[in-house]
């Protein structure tokens, strides 16, 4: 007799997925503190950790520009001393004006009646000292009125250093500005009494393609034609700058301007 199959002979179990319960608030909370969510508590940590940072980093910089700013303001408004060595070995101290009185003193030369007016029947009028002297001094003077009223100068620099120099982290941008304009009249000042050695570089910028520009030289004491491109020696540094467009190179490029420029560079 043929056996008939029913639908229990034929009949297979299914395989179901195990069921999953969502977790409650209470459930989610102690997962979050095993590591499976990111725990509120770690989050405000790192903010706080942040913010620390940000404010060890704000006070560097403070202390940073306090420093800038007095030594700055120390150059320019205060006498200076330094010490100078005899020959026999003894030292003793040497006393000079500030460099804003320096200025001053340089308008005030070139600015004496008579002078000027043998100068101006020479034809010589103005100086190479005197120009630059007054437009630096000008500039001083037009900025600082924007800081302080007062008539002088070097106490208009005086009064906004000192109350710098008492402000918070909230007057860093502040300070910043003042400070930029300080060195740059520290730099100008020097400049011009130490100006800096130049030497001629005969070829085109690579920027500009400029070969000379006309400048006016104080050897001269008028306009001439000059290379445009000029190696200057500051101090124990070098520089490449193009007196038309203004592009520089430092010491660490001067190998791939020779290289441009079709130069022999040193063995």
């Amino acid at each position: 007799m043929r056996r008939v199959e029913t639908p229990s002979d034929t009949y297979e179990p299914v395989t179901r997925a195990p069921r999953v319960s969502m977790p409650t608030t209470a459930t989610s909370a102690r997962a979050g503190t095993s590591g499976t969510c990111r725990p509120e508590v770690e989050t405000r940590r790192e903010k706080s950790c942040k913010e620390s940072v940000k404010r060890m980093s704000q006070q560097r910089t403070l202390r940073t520009l306090r420093d800038k700013l007095r030594q700055d303001a120390a150059l320019l408004v205060q006498e200076a001393t330094r010490e100078i060595a005899r020959d026999d070995g003894t030292v003793f101290l040497s006393r000079a004006d500030s460099l804003i009185d320096q200025l001053q003193a340089a308008i005030a030369r070139d600015s004496d009646t008579e002078i000027v007016k043998v100068r101006r029947s020479k034809g010589t009028l103005p100086t190479v000292m005197s120009v630059p002297a007054f437009d630096v001094m000008s500039d001083i003077d037009k900025v600082t009125r924007t800081w302080n009223k007062d008539r002088d100068v070097s106490v208009r620099i005086s009064a906004v250093v000192a109350e710098l120099c008492r402000s918070s982290i909230e007057a860093i941008p502040r300070m910043r500005y003042v400070s930029r304009y300080l060195d740059s009249w520290v730099r100008l000042i020097r400049e011009l009494f130490e100006p800096p050695k130049r030497m001629h570089l005969v070829g085109a910028c690579p920027e500009c393609d400029e070969t000379a520009v006309r400048q006016y030289s104080p050897d001269d004491g008028e306009y001439v034609i000059a290379p445009a491109l000029q190696i200057i020696r500051s101090g124990d540094t070098h520089t490449c700058e193009c007196q038309n467009c203004g592009a520089v190179w430092l010491e660490g490029q001067f190998l791939l301007l020779a290289k441009v420029l079709g130069c022999e560079s040193p063995c």
